[in-house]
């Protein structure tokens, strides 16, 4: 009988041991989705940062090498002999076109 009892008492201290690591489970399962839920928060951010070191490393070239409006003065800057040919040539079909557009006016 003292074999039963001692056999009982240690079926239910398992038993309890049992119910404590399923708890321990259950907690830890939770915490590792949370986990992987921050990882992947963590790479959509680090996506995206990287992203934008893109469009700061462009916008950065941009900036050292203006375009469009500035293109312009930049020739003039760097390459005046290029910007002299390119303002002749302008001013030459300026010309032409208002030689072309007076022609056709006395011709009406």
């Amino acid at each position: 009988e003292d074999r039963f009892r001692k056999l009982k008492d240690d079926l239910v201290a398992a038993k309890a041991k049992t119910n404590i690591l399923l708890e321990e489970k259950s907690d830890i399962e939770v915490f590792l989705e949370k986990q992987r839920e921050q990882s992947e928060i963590l790479a959509a951010l680090e996506r995206d940062l990287s992203k934008q070191y893109d469009k700061n490393s462009a916008l950065a070239v941009e900036i050292g090498r203006p375009i469009n409006l500035h293109r312009w003065r930049y020739l003039k800057d760097k390459a005046p002999r290029e910007f002299m040919l390119l303002e002749n040539i302008q001013n030459m079909q300026r010309q032409a076109l208002g030689a072309t557009s007076r022609i056709a006016t006395h011709a009406c």
